[in-house]
């Protein structure tokens, strides 16, 4: 069992459901136009992250979902005093299109994790211990609590790849061990931007004056850091292939009945464009939302980060149940204890899920499965798994696109700020 990653976070995370975003969001809408964008850079350190939404984590799972959050910065301040903050939340929407068309980066990451070698130097970084004081701290802030600034995580790829000369590849999959927020899209495309591969050749360096300013002399590593950073070597992007978006969904003319599968990629099945109501609900594992490494015998994400995903699915599964008037909601899974579950793989993983989910499927009498559209990452990962699997080759699938996501990913061919210059017209604004 690999250790370098050791499970290290708190045994206690703040819950990631719908009530508790929707809370935050309220608490933030104040701050949202010229206080965040005047604030947004600095990181005060743990517990004084007020300057930033802290929603990453409900935006991740669309426990709140961008549209909610968009609606509500509009409904107070103007888009041009906003504009900082919505701009944020479309970085996250064009990392999300722009991997979608190029899903042989994400699948290319995963091999270059397995195959890397763990190293001492990598060891050193993950336990906290290099004698760098604000890289040691970020460390032990993002073991801890599963959060990291979103300033601070730039500083901390660049001290990691080009101070520390470790792969970026390793980088972005300690981050996905501890991050809640962790999307794959922003946090393997966040970490390729940093090391110079996303935008070819400009690579970010961490600067000790501009740490010094932005933590307000928390940390000041002067004459510490490797500031002269080159980009990475690397394959250049492969070319944008389309997406295939969903059509609206077939069942719709001839109301046949069918069971709706719930994941944590899309956590608000209330505002999901269904046909008419399911039959019945299903929560997918949690386990789908991770990787198991075969090599190392070990799953990619903390057994913590596990049993955060498990509190986020149940309510969802709470939502769907009351707001689809159902009388009781299933789930698909293995064992109460995530640390239990952990003891299977993958291919034992979707067997299992298959033989339940069958069983759901005969007790509904139903052959169409609908869900929300999985984009590149782990829950895709093993949705195609099971979806593929011989015991349900019989159903009929149907995955359900968003308007938010079938309207912006596409226009992510080429650089954000091509894509940004939309934003208004999405918004109504232009």
């Amino acid at each position: 069992m690999d250790d370098l990653f050791a499970d290290q976070m708190a045994a206690s995370l703040p819950e990631l459901n719908r009530s508790a975003g929707l809370a935050q969001l309220d608490m933030f809408l104040n701050k949202a136009g010229i206080t965040y964008a005047k604030g947004r850079n600095f990181d005060l350190g743990p517990g004084r992250h007020h300057m930033v939404s802290r929603l990453s984590g409900h935006l991740r799972r669309r426990l709140v979902t961008e549209e909610e959050v968009i609606s509500a910065v509009l409904s107070r301040h103007s888009f041009s005093s906003a504009e900082k903050f919505i701009t944020e939340i479309y970085w996250r929407t064009y990392f999300k299109g722009w991997l979608e068309m190029r899903p042989s980066v994400w699948h290319q990451w995963l091999l270059d994790c397995a195959n890397l070698p763990r190293t001492s130097a990598l060891a050193q970084a993950c336990s906290g211990q290099t004698g760098l004081d604000c890289f040691d701290a970020w460390t032990d802030e993002l073991k801890n609590s599963g959060y990291l600034h979103n300033h601070a995580r730039m500083w901390f790829a660049s001290i990691w790849i080009f101070t520390l000369g470790l792969p970026w590849q390793q980088g972005a999959e300690f981050f996905m061990k501890y991050l809640r927020d962790g999307d794959p899209a922003s946090n393997t495309l966040g970490w390729r931007w940093v090391a110079g591969l996303q935008t070819r050749g400009k690579a970010y360096a961490a600067r000790a004056d501009n740490i010094g300013q932005f933590t307000r002399g928390r940390f000041f590593p002067d004459r510490q850091l490797n500031e002269q950073v080159y980009a990475v070597d690397g394959p250049e992007n492969p070319a944008a292939q389309p997406i295939n978006c969903p059509m609206q969904l077939a069942l719709k003319e001839n109301g046949k009945p069918y069971l709706l599968l719930l994941t944590s990629e899309d956590g608000h099945p209330e505002s999901l464009s269904l046909a008419h109501p399911p039959v019945g609900v299903a929560t997918l594992p949690v386990l789908f939302s991770n990787h198991f490494c075969p090599d190392r015998g070990d799953w990619m994400r903390s057994v913590e980060l596990d049993q955060v995903e498990q509190i986020a699915l149940a309510d969802i599964a709470e939502r769907a149940q009351t707001h689809f008037y159902l009388q009781y909601t299933h789930r698909v899974s293995l064992e109460e204890d995530c640390k239990a579950a952990r003891l299977i793989d993958n291919v034992q993983l979707v067997d299992q899920a298959a033989e339940q989910l069958l069983v759901l499927c005969r007790q509904y009498q139903v052959f169409d499965l609908v869900t929300a559209y999985l984009p590149v990452g782990f829950w895709a990962n093993s949705f195609e798994r099971l979806r593929s699997h011989p015991l349900l080759e019989h159903m009929r699938w149907h995955l359900v696109m968003r308007d938010f996501d079938r309207r912006s990913w596409p226009s992510a061919t080429k650089g954000f700020f091509s894509f940004k210059s939309k934003i208004p017209a999405w918004l109504g604004k232009a």
